[in-house]
């Protein structure tokens, strides 16, 4: 990986951004804008610091040192999965921003009605798995298993990122709507694991108001922020227990990554955003030498994860169908493959250009969805709730994604069955449209919904 490929990487990263924004499409509701930040991060960002500075606390980790063909093989091979990605997306749906359609609406007395019923019921329920949850486990094959308290029961906390960022939208923004919602943070933090969790309930907030707002990118008083958010991210990965450690006067013991005593590479080379680091390690094993890819059966736990082991004692452990383990060959055990790297897996180049165009077609037929229902709040904030977890996608791969987005969109669904069933509005009489020059057509090729 020579300097030249680290322009070559920086400047086709320069060329899809101006692509997106001349179509209209650089705004944060896009995925591939999200998926654009996360690139730029983790594949650009990255191989820089990894390049100018010689990281290689992930190469120890893993115990594997990569020549200069893996390095530039993973490199190119996520500027392609990018511009795939995009150009599916692109392909998929020409729809800009939400800011050139119809204003957002206000909620409904049923509405509001069946949302706190909807909090009456799933923050009990988040609260006991906060508290009930035994999340004992131990380790096989370099998977987690559940020892403990189901792994439902441990993941049912995460119902609490959708109610906390929709009571402040209910609440109209007011200061006090914040405290759950900055609660819910401070007890993530304090526990140390499960970090992007605060990334993401953040996000979401800011989705949501910059959607009510109609504007394509958040305003600055959400990105002020961002280098406390980054600093705290950091120091959790650093020390888990650093929220903990500071809160109880510990500071001897906090490893911090404003402390001018350590050196920059023991600050700034950790195994966080390291997913180049993660894909230079798969693309150098798979195929060279386990002699084969997984042909996508990874993807077959989707069918497996769901049922308890407690109700099926022999339950695969990981995907049902295994072709090869990444930790025979290295520590892998805690990092991610990414999405590109999930696709390499599968089928080498084919398989990794095929999953990224997937995804981006996927996503963009989500996106067409969302902008043609701009008239019902129920499928815009399941949108805006997708569109902030899909990080967890992008850096994962797999299906970890599948279990996270049921438990943050239950309630959404919950809530509109409520205002569906339990509280539903009356049915006012059709006006016709001449005499009703204020009614909005939810149709997208309507001039309201042009561009």
């Amino acid at each position: 990986m020579s300097e030249h490929d680290l322009f070559i990487q920086w400047g086709i990263l320069c060329f899809v951004t101006l692509a997106m924004w001349a179509r209209g499409q650089l705004t944060i509701f896009h995925p591939t804008t999200v998926y654009l930040a996360f690139h730029t991060i983790v594949f650009c960002i990255r191989p820089t610091l990894v390049h100018l500075f010689g990281f290689d606390l992930v190469w120890n980790y893993i115990g594997f040192i990569p020549n200069e063909p893996e390095l530039t093989l993973s490199l190119y091979l996520s500027s392609a999965g990018l511009m795939v990605f995009c150009a599916a997306f692109a392909v998929t749906s020409p729809y800009a921003g939400p800011k050139h359609y119809a204003q957002a609406l206000g909620f409904s007395v049923g509405q509001r009605k069946a949302f706190w019923t909807m909090c009456a019921v799933m923050v009990p329920l988040g609260m006991y798995s906060i508290y009930g949850a035994t999340p004992e486990g131990e380790h096989i094959n370099g998977v987690f298993v559940m020892t403990g308290s189901s792994g439902y029961l441990n993941d049912l906390q995460q119902v609490l990122i959708p109610v906390t960022v929709l009571l402040i939208v209910m609440c109209r923004w007011r200061w006090y709507s914040f405290i759950p919602f900055l609660v819910f943070l401070y007890y993530r933090a304090s526990q140390g694991w499960g970090r992007w969790t605060i990334i993401l309930t953040i996000f979401a907030l800011v989705l949501c108001h910059t959607w009510e707002k109609r504007k394509d990118l958040p305003s600055l008083r959400f990105l002020l922020p961002l280098p406390l958010i980054f600093i705290l991210f950091a120091n959790l990965g650093l020390d888990r227990s650093y929220v903990r450690n500071l809160v109880e006067g510990n500071e001897e013991d906090t490893r911090d990554i404003l402390d001018q005593n350590e050196t920059f590479e023991e600050r700034f080379d950790t195994l966080d955003f390291a997913n180049f680091d993660y894909l230079t390690y798969i693309v150098a094993v798979v195929p060279e030498r386990t002699r084969t890819y997984t042909y996508g059966t990874q993807y077959l736990q989707i069918f497996t994860e769901p049922i308890p082991r407690r109700l099926w004692k022999n339950k695969p452990i990981g995907p049902p169908v295994v072709f090869f383990n990444l930790n025979d060959y290295g520590n892998f055990f805690g990092l991610t493959p990414s999405l590109l790297g999930d696709g390499w897996m599968s089928g080498g180049w084919l398989g990794a250009l095929l999953t990224m165009a997937t995804a981006g077609w996927v996503l963009g037929l989500t996106y067409n969805w969302f902008i043609r229902n701009q008239h019902n709040v129920y499928y815009c904030y399941i949108f805006l709730i997708v569109n902030a977890v899909i990080v967890q996608l992008y850096r994962d791969g797999g299906i970890s994604i599948a279990k996270f987005l049921l438990f943050s969109l239950i309630p959404i669904l919950f809530w509109k069955f409520l205002a569906t069933h339990l509280y539903p509005e009356p049915v006012e009489p059709e006006e016709d449209e001449e005499t009703n020059p204020n009614s909005s057509d939810p149709d997208p090729s309507s001039e309201v919904y042009s561009e």
